[in-house]
């Protein structure tokens, strides 16, 4: 069996032969989704997930990951892990206290 098969295999990929040509068919149950994710100390990872994955799957893959939790905690004690919003606002803009509640901790 030669790499580009294995390799294809490995991606879910299905061979079969129609009329003496080998053809290849992907199963699509079997795909996944690569995802970059950029870490808040700088360095890029990938993170396989389920093509019907949600975001918390990429970080529980990343924390599954060995090195990646000591990479990011660094020193501090490990309290759990959320996910956070990014926002962009105005600078200088003026909050009122009922916008920064609804903000919450995200």
């Amino acid at each position: 069996m030669g790499a580009g098969l294995v390799t294809a295999q490995a991606y879910g990929l299905t061979r079969f032969r129609v009329n003496h040509h080998i053809r290849f068919h992907w199963d699509m149950a079997d795909i996944s989704l690569i995802v970059p994710t950029i870490l808040v100390t700088g360095p890029l990872h990938f993170a396989e997930i389920r093509k019907d994955g949600k975001a918390q799957d990429v970080v529980n893959f990343l924390l599954e990951t060995e090195g990646t939790k000591t990479e990011i905690l660094g020193d501090l004690k490990d309290s759990g892990w959320a996910l956070q919003r990014i926002r962009v606002e105005q600078s200088g803009r003026s909050w009122e206290e009922d916008e920064l509640i609804a903000l919450g901790d995200g």
